[in-house]
């Protein structure tokens, strides 16, 4: 069936209350819906125990708490890419951090792993048909373990970054063709390749964040959801962007002072997560 995804947004000036986006990737049943066969992940604030030699603590960062390879990260929705992009710890290494601090550095990369083995890039490169404009130097690929719950977890094809420029923290992979969410599926952890997002904030702080992958819940929806279908095709500035948005208006709220960004504005944004 046709690809559907579904946008809800409630805004106050500039400050986003939630988002709610629902994607069926690939075949579903016949009556369009997803089945409730799924996982469940906050998103949001997030925080990653340290291990590394020389530092304990916690690393403060944003998105969804993962197990990777024995390590407690905090990795990015994407929809943009096909497999999982982990920081290896050379990210956060002296030479590498500028006048950031250790625990800053992990704090922004949402933790790195350990140093890993890992092969050149040969198989990573035919499963990410994006990687040719994503300005990312890739090193390497390996099997990563990836644990969700206890007695849940999958080991997909990953690439490794031990470069430092042009990217923040690890990506979780969410796109069509997404490794992860085919070994789910193929695994029965999921009943079907889709995913829901609900992205809180402080103007609802009863309104949590979740990543649901294999399911999606209408009682989060604010209002009617709106059908919007993916075009796989369609690109923005040289980037396969399916969901695309038009920015009529943006605000910025400094100490009560509401500073507009952009005004009557036909900009154009791709929402990758």
């Amino acid at each position: 069936m046709a690809i559907v995804s579904s946008l809800r947004v409630k805004s106050t000036r500039s400050t986003l209350s939630f988002i709610l986006v629902v994607a069926c990737l690939g075949h579903t049943s016949s009556s369009d819906s997803c089945e409730l066969h799924y996982l469940q992940l906050p998103l949001g604030y997030c925080t990653a125990r340290i291990t590394d030699d020389s530092k304990q603590g916690t690393a403060y960062s944003w998105g969804i708490p993962l197990r990777v390879n024995g390590v407690d990260i905090c990795a990015t929705p994407s929809t943009f890419v096909s497999t999982p992009l982990f920081d290896s710890k050379e990210v956060c290494s002296e030479s590498h951090r500028g006048e950031a601090t250790l625990a800053q550095c992990l704090s922004r990369r949402g933790n790195c792993l350990d140093n890993l083995g890992f092969s050149r890039i040969d198989k990573l490169i035919g499963l990410n048909k994006n990687l040719e404009v994503f300005n990312v130097t890739i090193d390497g690929e390996t099997n990563a373990q990836i644990v969700f719950e206890e007695d849940k977890y999958i080991t997909p094809l990953a690439g490794i970054i031990t470069n430092w420029e042009n990217h923040t923290n690890h990506h979780f992979p969410l796109s069509r063709d997404s490794n992860v969410l085919n070994t789910l599926k193929s695994s029965n952890m999921i009943g079907s390749k889709s995913f829901a997002t609900v992205i809180a904030s402080r103007t609802a702080p009863e309104q949590r964040g979740t990543l649901t992958i294999g399911a999606w819940q209408p009682n989060m929806a604010g209002s009617q959801m709106v059908g919007y279908k993916l075009n796989y095709t369609e690109t923005l500035n040289g980037r396969i962007c399916p969901l695309q948005v038009g920015i009529q208006k943006m605000d910025i709220t400094i100490g009560g002072e509401v500073i507009p960004l952009l005004s009557a504005s036909d900009t154009k944004a791709c929402i990758e997560l």
